[in-house]
């Protein structure tokens, strides 16, 4: 026997069954019944010690003994996560080295590796040893495992390992934390490619022919020359259309509608509605018992629709009509009078049956309120019926059941009937046959009416005489955005259209992403011509050659047409058959063109010089203030028309004439032009990334920026450019006094290696109004942003900037003390991105506390 503290007598066998039930509330004894797995229990144990007198103390445990039988629970508890963890992963490796996955794998952990790290790793043990390194993965956090399941969609692996591991949870209902959303994606993507689609992809992007071992090692040079990169997926997606890839680019696309920050478009609010629409609502909520003839009847008087007969209502008439909507709806059919007979009134009620019907077979046994008159109008005389429509698979049920007539007549009547015409439309067109938009067309003729829609979109396809009914029947369309459209309808419909003489109030078209390689160059026209109020047309990604454009520019021609485009989009089309003078045509024709977008449309130089020399010869001066011709093959382009084009487009603010395949040669040609000229350039945002100026010089950079004053925005990633080309570049700036309004400025991935701090400085000290600087990548040294704080420091400067990124570059041996004045001239930073620069662990916990105590962002790893 042992005496306690507090005079209390314990037994051997009392101390005994507490360590023992301590154990077991750890891990459950294997011996116990229903004990068969492997492993049971995953304690996180973060501070041994303390852990100990914790459960001591619970478990009033007073003598040395017990408390070393607490420790040695503990240890055994460890022991037990630790097999545990040796298990799965044992059972992680041997799955993805069976089914060939490495380069997966190095994909999916991309951005919590360096990439020589993951260059290194040639097995998945490899991998995981060098994430267990890195401290992203430990005995005591799964989490790795878990979202590597779930990225990868190796749900099975889960389930054997829950065999033997009772604790492994369900990771398909785990939400991935250490993957970002476009990390997933890529996966996905990937996943779904096939060698052919490699194949495709690799001829689109590369201008020689490029192998790759796998799709995977396609994914990874994409990444790395930045094709693909996050925030910029739509224009990789859009490119993609060329190939029509079918799975993967549906994946992309999926994945891009899933992103949060997407805006949709607002309903109608009461602020957009007219005046007279809210004096009439409101006079129809101070009726104490509105009926829905009432209601019907204000609508279609509203809607300016009326029966066209001689006939007058005779006394039998108005007997068969009255108090038809004093009862509860009824799906009975009273037989209404002859067209030639009919009048307004017989209209009316005629309309107040198909509503009643239509909500009969749309609403849910749950909606109680749609069995009254009351409810119905509730319904439609708002912007709700919205709510309604979740009962569509009732609705497609039930015309399967009619005639064309009916649905045609039925539709008619509600659309009358509803205030949210724009919306029931939009849901009823995949529905309209050619036969019901016959009688829908009928009906709406009958009684005069038409659409009161100025929008109207659809993703779904769309039958000829649908969309010939909607744009003959909606005299008020301003904005008009389909897909799934071919060329084929769209030249029909064109031809319907101009032989009734229909001018349309159209001025905004969105026929993007549709197949339109076999429409004809003279149906563009004519649709231009019927559209004289245009104003923004996006055709990109249509698959259109230049052909078709030749041919539609003729039409324009041959029509003496002057068009009111302000915005065109033409990209991701295959121009390179297309001729520069009808380019040049297309902007005389377009004078108030304020954006043309021709990205990615296998563009030549020779083309452009003939666009711009056919622009020369019309005498034309552009109002252009956004031209975009980037992605597109220039390297025969003359400096000369470039200079020429800035000239003829004095109001330019942003040019885009990346990756294009330009030289420093180009660049330098066209600077000498401007400056031959006189220009003084009005651009704000220049972008000029993914060209090759290895042989620019660095006067040319420093006069194009003396040539642009107003300049905000410039990038010049991953140009080939040196340290000594940025030297030059600030030199000449220096010498011309000159002070930059930049306040964005992106070198990333260029090889500065030999670039002076002191030029670094000075940049900075020119570029007073900095706030976003990327230079990652850049091959930096400590040495060299020590040179350039120092510099900064002899200025006397106080920096704007806010968001620095420095990630890939090797400052192992940079001071502590370039950093803190780094801060002290930076009071604004608010974000320091500083992965894989190899800092000295107290810099980082330095920069960690500073950044953490200002709510702002530092990124290492």
């Amino acid at each position: 026997m042992e005496h306690g503290s507090e005079g209390h007598v314990k037994s051997e066998p009392d101390k005994d069954e507490t360590s023992k039930q301590f154990k077991r509330s750890l891990s459950p004894d294997p011996d116990e019944p229903g004990s068969s797995k492997l492993f049971r229990s995953s304690s996180h144990l973060k501070d041994e010690p303390k852990f100990y007198e914790e459960h001591a103390h619970q478990k009033q445990v007073s003598s040395k003994e017990e408390y070393e039988d607490l420790q040695k629970a503990v240890k055994d508890e460890i022991e037990i996560q630790d097999d545990m963890f040796a298990y799965v992963k044992e059972e992680f490796c041997s799955w993805y080295d069976k089914r060939d996955s490495l380069n997966l794998l190095k994909a999916l952990y991309t951005d919590l590796l360096l990439p020589h790290i993951l260059y290194k790793a040639s097995s998945t043990i490899d991998l995981l040893e060098f994430l267990i390194e890195s401290n992203h993965l430990t005995s005591q956090d799964f989490t790795l495992f878990y979202d590597t399941i779930n990225a990868t969609g190796e749900f099975e692996l889960a389930r054997k390992i829950q065999e033997e591991v009772l604790t492994f949870p369900n990771v398909e209902e785990i939400s991935v934390s250490k993957f970002s959303h476009h990390r997933c994606m890529l996966v996905e993507f990937g996943n779904k490619l096939t060698t052919k689609n490699v194949e495709s992809i690799s001829d689109l992007v590369n201008e020689a022919p490029t192998s790759y071992e796998d799709k995977w090692s396609l994914i990874n040079d994409l990444e790395k020359r930045q094709i693909i990169s996050e925030g910029k997926m739509q224009l990789f997606i859009e490119k993609l259309g060329i190939l029509n890839l079918g799975e993967p680019e549906e994946v992309l696309t999926k994945y891009a509608s899933e992103d949060p920050v997407k805006t949709k478009k607002p309903r109608k609010s009461r602020k957009n509605e007219s005046e007279d629409q809210v004096k009439g609502k409101k006079q129809r909520k101070s009726k104490k018992e509105t009926t829905l003839r009432d209601y019907v009847r204000e609508m279609f008087v509203e809607k300016k629709c009326s029966i066209k007969t001689d006939s007058e209502k005779s006394p039998k008439e108005m007997e068969l009509f009255k108090g038809i909507d004093d009862s509860e709806p009824s799906t009975s059919h009273q037989q209404l009078p002859s067209q030639d007979t009919m009048t307004d009134e017989h209209a009316i009620d005629e309309i107040c049956n198909s509503v009643r019907r239509f909500f009969t077979y749309m609403r849910s046994s749950g909606i109680k309120s749609l069995k009254t008159d009351q409810g119905i109008i509730k319904m439609i005389s708002s912007n709700n019926v919205v709510g309604i429509w979740k009962r569509r698979k009732r609705w497609l049920e039930w015309i399967q059941q009619k005639s064309s007539e009916d649905i045609g007549r039925m539709l008619a009547h509600v659309l009358i009937a509803v205030k949210d015409e724009e919306y029931v439309f939009s849901k009823i067109s995949p529905s309209c046959t050619d036969d019901v938009v016959k009688c829908l067309s009928t009906e709406c003729s009958k009684y005069t009416f038409k659409y009161n829609i100025e929008a109207f979109q659809c993703n779904k396809h769309l039958s000829t005489s649908f969309l010939i009914h909607l744009l003959i029947n909606a005299p008020q369309l301003k904005m008009l955005q389909l897909r799934k459209l071919t060329g084929v309808t769209m030249n029909d419909t064109v031809d319907a259209l101009s032989k009734k003489g229909l001018v349309l109030e159209l001025e905004n078209l969105d026929i993007h992403g549709n197949t339109l390689r076999d429409i004809t160059g003279s149906s563009f026209g004519t649709l231009l011509a019927i559209s004289p109020k245009l104003k923004t047309l996006n055709i990109s990604s249509c698959r259109l050659s230049g052909v078709i454009i030749d041919a539609m520019v003729r039409e324009c021609v041959n029509r003496n047409l002057v068009l009111e485009l302000d915005n065109l989009h033409i990209r991701v089309n295959t121009f390179s058959d297309i001729t520069g003078s009808s380019l040049g045509t297309l902007l005389a024709i377009s004078p108030k063109l304020k954006t043309l977008n021709m990205f990615n449309c296998r563009l030549s130089g020779v083309i452009i010089n003939a666009m711009v020399r056919e622009c020369v010869n019309r005498n034309l001066v552009f109002k252009l203030d956004n031209l975009d011709i980037s992605e597109n093959i220039l390297s025969d382009i003359t400096g000369s028309s470039f200079g020429t084009l800035l000239a003829i487009s004095p109001k330019l603010k942003t040019l885009n004439i990346s990756w294009c395949r330009l030289s420093g040669i180009i660049i330098n040609a066209m600077v000498r032009e401007c400056v031959n000229r006189n220009l003084v350039l009005e651009l704000d945002n220049l972008d000029i990334s993914l060209n090759n100026f290895s042989d620019i010089t660095g006067s040319s950079f420093g006069t194009l920026l003396a040539i642009s004053p107003k300049l905000k925005t410039l990038n010049i990633s991953s140009c080939k450019l040196s340290g000594v080309i940025i030297n030059a570049m600030v030199r000449e700036c220096v010498n011309r006094n000159l002070v930059l309004e930049l306040d964005n400025l992106d070198i990333h991935g260029n090889t500065f290696s030999d670039i002076t701090g002191s030029s670094f400085g000075t940049l900075l000290a020119i570029c007073p109004k900095l706030k976003t600087l990327n230079m990652n990548w850049c091959s930096l040294s400590g040495v060299i942003i020590d040179a350039m704080v120092k510099e900064c420091v002899n200025r006397n400067l106080v920096l704007e900037l806010d968001n620095l990124d420095i990630n890939v570059n090797t400052l192992t041996d940079i001071t502590g003390s370039s950093f803190t004045t780094l801060l002290a001239i930076s009071p604004k930073l608010r974000k320091l991105d500083a992965r894989w620069c190899e800092l000295p662990n107290d810099i980082v916990q330095d920069m960690r506390q500073h950044f953490q105590s200002i709510n702002g962002v530092f990124t290492y790893y």
